[in-house]
């Protein structure tokens, strides 16, 4: 524990931490960018989830959809990444000990493992989207993987929100 303690220190005391920290617009505008680009990965998601589950545009493909949005998805999850880093280094030590924010980071690691097991497993086995991608919606494993995400992801995004309320501020 103690070289964590080390490395978050660390962290916090770097240049891009303090600069994040001193600078009264740099923070905000990281921020409104991570929840712009958790928006559309959580939205886009949410899009193919629901249509899966039948509940939303059902008179698209998901494939068709996937094609188009999900290279964009990517790039946006990966922004988010960057960004919520980039806060994380601000405030290491609080961000943390922070309960929202471990429940958040658990959230989004079963939301990995989650899709790592329905693209490399249930989806390589059974392959429903190419030879049957309007009946997908009947398939019940499939409809717990989606079930799984849209409930992960709605707890991602609230625990970030609550992770601003109870978040104590440390100044250099």
């Amino acid at each position: 524990m103690q070289y964590l303690d080390t490395f978050l220190r660390a962290l916090h005391d770097s240049n891009l931490a303090n600069n994040v920290r001193e600078n009264e617009l740099l923070f905000p505008w990281i921020e409104s960018f991570h929840i712009l680009t958790v928006s559309w990965v959580m939205g886009s998601i949410a899009y193919v989830d629901l249509r899966i589950l039948g509940l939303f545009g059902l008179d698209e493909d998901v494939d068709s959809f996937n094609k188009n949005v999900l290279p964009v998805t990517w790039i946006a999850f990966f922004l988010s990444c960057v960004t919520g880093a980039i806060l994380f280094t601000s405030n290491a030590l609080n961000y943390y000990n922070n309960i929202y924010f471990q429940v958040k980071m658990i959230m989004l690691i079963l939301i990995g493992i989650n899709m790592t097991l329905y693209q490399f497993v249930f989806k390589k086995k059974n392959n429903p989207l190419e030879s049957h991608p309007f009946e997908i919606a009947h398939i019940k494993s499939t409809k717990v993987f989606c079930l799984v995400s849209l409930i992960c992801w709605f707890v991602v995004v609230v625990m970030g929100r609550l992770i601003g309320f109870t978040l104590e501020l440390t100044l250099s």
